[in-house]
């Protein structure tokens, strides 16, 4: 069976926020904002004890994440506020799950929390997985004690499949999981199928007409 080929936009737009691919420029603004985070983000996010990583391990992992994206192997996106063009953290659809599977991760600066970015930005991702690349599976996998996180798909109508020690995360480790699933037969029904449909470009910035 030939390898699954994944077709993400490079940039969607919701209401209120940008997410996309990262460029060059970013790590500057990352190297702000994430280590300043460090505290926040560490408790449920692991990779958070290596910060500050400094500027030169920053521009390598961002040059990863762009040639990951243009080869379709991962997809690991910002979220920018869409008004002001504010850095409030990051997100992706994720291939680590399996070839039928994207897994959507995120977090969010903790002065962005508590305004619903997250719900916004991942029920567009819910509809770009499914509707526009095509996904038999979308995942959302959270610690169960994280009510911010698990929060997020169960607005959205994601099913609670199974709780259990499962591999999390851009490095695999192994922890308490809750994940969460919707497929295309389930969207259907779920909040996130009658979110506004966000708006796609590709990597020039031109308009992506979703499929009919």
């Amino acid at each position: 069976m030939a390898e699954r080929r994944w077709r993400v936009p490079a940039r969607i737009e919701t209401a209120r926020l940008v997410l996309r691919c990262y460029e060059p420029a970013d790590a500057a603004t990352m190297d702000v904002v994430i280590p300043a985070n460090k505290t926040h983000l560490e408790t449920f996010m692991p990779w958070a004890t290596d910060e500050p990583l400094g500027t030169d391990k920053r521009r390598e992992l961002v040059d990863k994440f762009i040639a990951d994206y243009k080869a379709g192997d991962d997809f690991v996106m910002g979220i920018f506020d869409r008004a002001s063009g504010a850095y409030l953290g990051g997100t992706g659809l994720h291939t680590r799950q399996g070839p039928d599977v994207l897994e959507i991760g995120y977090w969010l600066a903790e002065d962005a929390q508590g305004h619903g970015f997250m719900t916004e930005g991942a029920a567009a991702l819910t509809r770009v997985a499914i509707t526009y690349t095509g996904a038999p599976r979308v995942e959302i996998r959270c610690d169960p004690v994280n009510v911010r996180s698990r929060n997020v798909p169960q607005r959205l109508g994601f099913q609670l499949e199974d709780t259990r020690v499962a591999a999390c995360g851009a490095d695999g480790h192994q922890e308490l999981a809750e994940i969460w699933v919707l497929t295309p037969n389930s969207f259907l029904d779920a909040a996130a199928s009658a979110a506004p449909l966000p708006h796609l470009f590709d990597g020039i910035g031109s308009p992506l007409a979703w499929p009919v």
